[in-house]
Formats: C-alpha cells, sequence, structure tokens
C-alpha cells in the first residue's frame, strides 16, 4: 500500500474505533483531573506526604493485580466484558471516595480502580486497548496509529487537568468546604466507570481476540518470550524511575515547595499534557523517519536531561519552563514503545505480551511513589525525586538501545496488522 493511500485512509476506520477512542479520552479525561486534585485533596484532609505517596502506590498496585487478571483471562472471558468490568470497578472508586475521607477506606478505593495518577497511562485498560489497536487499523499505518491514540489520551488529560479548577471555584467562589467541594469530582468517576461499561459493550465482535488466542495463557509461547521478558526487565527499570516522578508527585512537589494553589497547579498541568499531546502526535512521523528504537532513545535521554534539572530551579517561573521543556520530549517514546513491542511479536502474541510487559511497568512503579512521598517528608527543596527519576531513566535508555540495536524488526503484511 502506497504512502500516499495510507494518509488518505482513516487510521481507525469504522465504528469500533471510535469507540475505542472516546473511551480512552473520556478515562484519560477522568484520570487528568485526579492526577491533578487528588493529592492537594488528601493533603488539606490531613494526609502526610508520605500517606499519599502509599496512595498513589497502592492505585498503582491495583494495576498490577488487574494486568494479572488481564494477562490470564481477559482473552478467555472476553475483552469487551474485561473492560467493561474494570470500568465498574472505576465507579466503585469513585463512590468510596466520595463516602470517607479515611486513609485505609482510600487507598482500598484507588486499589480497586486502578486509577492511573501518573500524568499517562499504564494499566490493565492499556493492556487490552494496546491489544485492540492492531485489528482496527492497519499495520503500514501501525506507528501514526499508536500516536493518534495516545495523542487522544493527552488531550483528555489535560482537559481534564482543566477539570481540577473546579474545586478551587466552589471553595472561593461559593464558599464549599474542602471535602464538599470535591464531591462532584468523585461524582464524575462514578459516572465514567458506568458510561465507559455501555461504550465498551458496544464494540463489534472484532475486537475480541481470534479463537486461536481464545485460551488461558500463563506464559508466553517460546518464540517471543526471550524479547518480551528483556522489553519487560528494561520497561521496569524506567517505570521504577518515573514512579519518583509520576504526575501527582510533580504537582504535590510544586504545591509544597512553591505555594502553588490549586488553580494555578491545574493550569501548568494542563498545559504540560496539551504540549505532551502535541509532541505525541508527531512521534509516529519522526518514527517513520529515523526508526522507533532511535525515536525512543533520543527523545527520552534529552527530556531527561531537562528532568533531573528540576531539581536545582530556584524560582518557580525556572521549574515551570523546565517542567514543560521536559513534557515537550518525555512521552513520544509511549506509542512508539507500544508499536515496536506489537512489532516484535506475533499476532496471537500480542494480548499476554502487551501485558507482561504493562505488568512489569506496574510493579516496578508501584514501589516508588512512596519511596518519593518520604523524601519529600524529609525535604521538599532538595528536589531528590527528580534527580532520582531522571538519572535512571538515563540509564534505561541507554541499556534499551545497547539491546535492541541490532534487532531487526520482523516484516508483515502491509495491508492487515492481524
Amino acid at each position: 500500500m502506497s504512502k500516499s493511500r495510507i494518509r488518505k485512509q482513516s487510521l481507525f476506520p469504522g465504528r469500533d474505533g471510535i469507540l475505542l477512542l472516546s473511551a480512552k479520552f473520556l478515562r484519560t479525561f477522568t484520570y487528568g483531573i485526579l492526577t491533578v486534585s487528588l493529592v492537594i485533596y488528601l493533603t488539606s484532609v490531613g494526609f502526610t506526604p508520605f500517606q499519599i505517596g502509599i496512595v498513589l502506590s497502592s492505585a498503582i498496585l491495583g494495576g498490577v493485580f488487574s494486568t494479572i487478571f488481564v494477562v490470564l483471562f481477559a482473552d478467555r472471558l472476553g475483552r469487551k466484558k474485561t473492560l467493561s468490568l474494570l470500568s465498574l470497578f472505576t465507579a466503585l472508586t469513585g463512590i468510596i471516595l466520595g463516602i470517607t475521607s479515611d486513609f485505609v477506606p482510600v487507598a482500598v478505593g484507588v486499589f480497586i480502580g486502578s486509577l492511573s495518577l501518573t500524568g499517562g497511562e499504564v494499566g490493565p485498560f492499556l493492556s487490552v486497548e494496546q491489544s485492540i489497536i492492531p485489528q482496527v487499523t492497519i499495520e503500514a499505518a501501525r506507528n501514526r496509529a499508536f500516536s493518534v491514540y495516545n495523542f487522544v489520551g493527552y488531550v483528555g488529560l489535560s482537559l481534564g487537568s482543566l477539570g481540577a479548577l473546579v474545586p478551587g471555584l466552589l471553595q472561593g467562589e461559593l464558599g464549599f468546604s474542602t471535602r464538599d467541594s470535591f464531591l462532584p469530582v468523585f461524582a464524575l468517576v462514578v459516572a465514567a466507570g458506568i458510561v465507559l461499561a455501555t461504550i465498551y459493550q458496544a464494540l463489534g465482535l472484532r475486537v475480541e481476540a481470534p479463537s486461536s488466542e481464545s485460551r488461558s495463557r500463563i506464559s508466553l509461547p517460546r518464540s517471543s518470550r526471550r524479547v518480551v521478558l528483556k522489553l519487560s526487565v528494561l520497561f521496569g527499570l524506567d517505570s521504577f524511575a518515573g514512579g519518583f516522578v509520576i504526575q501527582s508527585i510533580i504537582s504535590l512537589w510544586f504545591f509544597l515547595r512553591f505555594g502553588v494553589n490549586l488553580s494555578s497547579l491545574s493550569l501548568i498541568i494542563a498545559l504540560g499534557q496539551a504540549v505532551t499531546a502535541v509532541s505525541i502526535l508527531a512521534a509516529g512521523r519522526i518514527a517513520d523517519r529515523i526508526g522507533l528504537l532511535k525515536t525512543m532513545v533520543s527523545t527520552h535521554i534529552i527530556s531527561n536531561i531537562f528532568l533531573a534539572s528540576i531539581a536545582f530551579a530556584p524560582v518557580l517561573p525556572v521549574a515551570v519552563g523546565l517542567y514543560l521543556a521536559r513534557q515537550s520530549l518525555s512521552q513520544m517514546d509511549v506509542p512508539t514503545r507500544q508499536a515496536y513491542t506489537m512489532a516484535l511479536v506475533p499476532v496471537d502474541e500480542r494480548t499476554p505480551a502487551a501485558g507482561i510487559t504493562t505488568l512489569s511497568r506496574n510493579i516496578s512503579q508501584s514501589i516508588s511513589p512512596s519511596i518519593a512521598g518520604y523524601l519529600l517528608a524529609l525535604g521538599v527543596a532538595s528536589g531528590t525525586p527528580f534527580l532520582l527519576g531522571g538519572g535512571i531513566k538515563i540509564a534505561y535508555d541507554l541499556l534499551l538501545y545497547a539491546t535492541f540495536r541490532n534487532v531487526q524488526l520482523p516484516k508483515q503484511d502491509p495491508q492487515t496488522w492481524s
């Protein structure tokens, strides 16, 4: 298929593609609100930075267990049913947050919902949808399809971050208490979970795994096991580093270090996510020119230099500038990483490959937010989480390139993914 024909053809043709992108937007919009506002809410109701770190780790750990379920049973149970079930658990999280602000129930609540509070998305939804994308688009447009999918997600995160203005407005303009001002946010989580379950049930049968895949599988077949294990170890290292600087931790650092209020914080984070969305859209085209691996590594190293530099920012404008510079490059490896993983494994191994690599990321990232919270409690001015996050991430980039620079992607039928 010629490049001109690919450009004219929709990357996500048909009803299923529209539904998939709609679900991605709604889910990330909800995450965007929570990523900015939840840590401020928890601080306001008396949580310490260490307790907040535990809550964030609990959310990621919930994603670990949900992703294990996805790896073992999603193709067997059905992808539509699995996604709908996960959505209803998200709604349950909103109910719990709306009922209580006590530490243990809140930690359990975010665990149940597998919320992505990292500033991107990791978890069970991503694992399943990453496997569906090859079946609702064409292989020849693979890189740009993943870019568009992630672009929609970051637009949702950006607009959701602006939604975090609502609690501040309710407190300032209408005199709501801190607790009451956040109830609309928690109600949105409930509504989003229910709507998402409905959207997933409306997907067609072609999103389900082919019959050869629809079996319980605890491990990958031999053909891709070594590659997936290597990717999982490296992606896990990247995620461990990323856990020190997930978006909620960055929001908390801005709040504690410079006293940034929720309204200003939501604008800063929204702008950062908007910059990320634009760069995400460019990632696929760059990868088409220089290759997936080079795009992943080169953009990531530069972004992590900016990330580590935030630790030394003397004033808020400098910190915001470095943050935005980092956001302009930091997530360009996301669609390329997903496309690279899907390209390396055969069609009948995509769901477990996506699940296992995501699982590795979740397990690794569940540890570091608690450490970051502890470090912030010791001395917020030091910016140690940024130094650790940026330094380890650069090491990951170098190891990834050294490991896969001589690996050739297998040739596949350019007409179709599946």
